[in-house]
């Protein structure tokens, strides 16, 4: 089998430019794409277990992502932190003007939660799942936190009203999920998170990354905000692009990561993996 992190890293990269090979090479109109991109999601999951299955002495639990018994407790401690992050942001709305508005027309569809759900468990399983692993056995934590962030943010740059704020909280976002990665041997802390948090931003919030997603049951009002605490608050990317939304990701970077248990079904199989090879 070809080295394995270059196998993830291959997996990356097609992952990632198959939807806009689609919409650029072939003309595939967007929605097209999208399909074209949860299709890469799907197979690069399957990727993922399958480069560790094939590995000499490694189990598809080395993987991080086939479930094991701890993992439900780390899904909890993600959509907790998920929870925590979205109150600390709408306690600052409110406090700063903002109000709850009930929808005249509430939007929750079963296309629209599937597609949150499965964006966001592939985006993990793409930048935390693939070439955060492979950069982080190449060289190590650090330099695999900060590229794989940095591609993060990149990814998202381009969506409709992304500034400079908003793709530093992006990249934030990455480092905070990444090192939840490394730390727990497991994505499903990351999965939960991400899940959590898209999910409660399109129904509370409105608009996920800069894009409404068409699902909704209230929405922040933010017209009485003055226009000095606004930027704290929220942005045309949504209040991803929020000051408020900085200070709670540093500090999720800087803490969570000291109190959320690791897998040890994951990591001892990576260990058996390491005395093999």
């Amino acid at each position: 089998m070809m080295n394995h992190w270059l196998v993830r890293i291959l997996v990356f990269v097609v992952a990632i430019c198959a939807p806009f090979a689609a919409i650029f090479v072939v003309e595939f109109e967007p929605e097209d794409a999208l399909n074209i991109q949860a299709l890469m999601y799907g197979i690069a999951c399957i990727a993922v277990v399958a480069i560790e299955h094939g590995r000499r002495g490694s189990t598809m639990i080395a993987s991080g992502l086939l479930p094991t018994p701890w993992s439900p407790r780390l899904v909890l401690y993600g959509v907790l932190w998920a929870a925590l992050a979205a109150s600390v942001v709408l306690s600052a709305a409110l406090l700063a003007g903002g109000s709850m508005e009930a929808l005249a027309a509430p939007s929750v569809t079963v296309p629209g939660l599937t597609s949150i759900v499965l964006f966001a468990i592939g985006e993990e399983v793409v930048f935390r799942g693939t070439i955060l692993e492979a950069l982080n056995e190449r060289f190590g934590s650090v330099v695999s936190v900060s590229i794989t962030s940095a591609l993060f943010a990149a990814a998202h740059a381009g969506n409709p009203g992304a500034s400079i704020i908003s793709t530093v909280n992006v990249g934030l976002a990455g480092m905070a999920l990444g090192w939840m990665v490394l730390t727990t041997s497991s994505l499903w802390t990351a999965i939960g998170f991400h899940v959590v948090w898209n999910l409660l931003l399109a129904a509370v919030f409105g608009v996920v990354s800069g894009i409404d997603l068409g699902v909704g049951i209230v929405k922040l009002n933010t017209d009485a905000v003055s226009s000095d605490l606004r930027p704290w608050i929220t942005g045309t990317f949504g209040v991803e692009e929020g000051y408020v939304t900085t200070i709670v990701l540093t500090l999720s970077v800087v803490f969570l990561t000291r109190v959320i248990p690791y897998d040890p079904y994951v990591r001892a199989a990576r260990l058996r993996r390491a005395f093999s090879s």
